[in-house]
């Protein structure tokens, strides 16, 4: 009678929380539909590039007809982790040949960023790093600030953004980008 019971609660509990979970991600793609403007780049950025071995060259990448860029706050170390999700998303995106450009800020000049890539602990990223180094990122695309979700954009040449969205947590906004880049290349 028990194992009936616990059975029940179970299914109840997983029922609950799987269809609590469905509207949130429509209500994140409703809300990334939204989103329009052109996105402005920071004008005090350095580039980091620890990974020699994977150097794209900066040219390639400015004059790449599409672009992903992404925000990371690197004084953050759960924040940091999310570095190997890009990692393998580019693995996913590299037949499209789509740059993805992260925007980093931090409180600590970096220097955590830099300790995990020399440590090897952030491996494999293939692009170079863009330290905003005055923190304009938000100032210069408040639409971006509405939630960690919209820290992302995919973007024309002239920077029009196509779409928005953190493809690395959810498979149907990383569909979206799929599906605008085919579209875009036809």
């Amino acid at each position: 009678m028990k194992t009936i019971y616990y059975s029940c609660f179970f299914v109840a509990f997983v029922l609950l929380f799987s269809c609590n979970a469905k509207p949130k991600t429509t209500e994140a793609i409703s809300a990334i539909k939204k989103i329009e403007g052109k996105f402005v780049m920071p004008d005090s950025i350095a580039i980091y590039n620890p990974f020699q071995e994977n150097r794209t060259a900066s040219n390639e990448i400015e004059n790449a007809p599409l672009k992903i860029y992404t925000f990371v706050d690197t004084s953050c170390p759960s924040c940091l982790t999310n570095i190997n999700n890009w990692s393998l998303a580019a693995s996913e995106l590299k037949k499209y040949n789509i740059p993805i450009i992260m925007i980093c800020q931090s409180e600590d000049n970096f220097e955590l960023l830099k300790y995990l890539c020399e440590k090897k602990d952030i491996a494999g990223y293939p692009f170079p790093f863009y330290f905003d180094l005055k923190n304009q990122f938000f100032l210069l695309n408040k639409f971006l600030d509405i939630t960690p979700h919209h820290h992302t954009v995919l973007t024309d040449s002239t920077n029009q953004i196509l779409v928005a969205g953190d493809l690395t947590h959810s498979q149907e906004v990383k569909q979206l980008y799929i599906d605008k880049i085919k579209h875009f290349r036809k």
